[in-house]
């Protein structure tokens, strides 16, 4: 099975991780899902110039990848923002090629099953309540990192299976913040971070990767 990936250097990110990902399809589907999201990531201005070359990435369990450099190891775990309803949403829409409301079906929507999700995409929601107001879709997205950020401090770092000597997250922002909306977004996550630094285990560095809008991806880097 294939288990890493050596980068040589930083011209080579690119065609080493394809090169990966080909091998992968067949001796290793299983973690495509979590490649993927790291390959976005790396694609970004933000993510290649993340990484000391050249290194080596390796697959792991908790957290998803080791970085070596040679000289540290890097420990990164990889998550999608994405509300699971709002994917079926999307799919059973596109299979009926029929206009959704994606706030209808966010992070905070009660549970649905398919069916009931079919009889809803293609049909207009009442008057303006299937829509949220900017702050509002906000102010829910801010919990939800909030909570990833403390699940997946648990499961990467606290019950980490490799020793690492710092670790990073990597959200990748499957809703497609505009830019604006980014920096909106940046803005209300700073007061938590500062009160998510002050205890540990803590990541040393968090990103929240836009795939339509790499240059706009925000990092976050632990006070030194």
């Amino acid at each position: 099975m294939t288990y890493s990936c050596k980068v040589p250097s930083e011209e080579m990110l690119g065609p080493s991780i394809e090169e990966w990902i080909c091998e992968c399809r067949t001796d290793n589907n299983g973690r495509l899902g979590d490649i993927f999201v790291l390959a976005n990531w790396l694609s970004t201005p933000v993510g290649q110039d993340s990484l000391i070359y050249p290194c080596e990435i390796s697959l792991n369990l908790k957290p998803d990848f080791v970085v070596s450099d040679g000289h540290n190891v890097i420990g990164i775990e990889v998550t999608k923002f994405l509300a699971e309803q709002r994917a079926r949403a999307a799919k059973i829409a596109n299979v009926k090629r029929v206009f959704h409301c994606p706030t209808e079906f966010d992070f905070d929507s009660p549970a649905r099953r398919n069916d009931d999700i079919r009889d809803m995409v293609g049909r207009a929601p009442p008057g303006l309540t299937g829509w949220r107001s900017i702050p509002e879709q906000l102010d829910l997205y801010k919990e939800k990192f909030e909570n990833i950020l403390t699940e997946k401090t648990r499961k990467a770092i606290a019950e980490a299976t490799h020793s690492c000597s710092s670790f990073w997250l990597v959200i990748e922002d499957q809703h497609f913040l505009s830019p604006s909306e980014l920096r909106l977004l940046n803005e209300r996550l700073k007061g938590h971070l500062e009160h998510y630094w002050c205890s540990e285990p803590s990541f040393d560095r968090i990103y929240f990767s836009s795939i339509r809008h790499k240059e706009a991806t925000l990092e976050f880097n632990k006070p030194l």
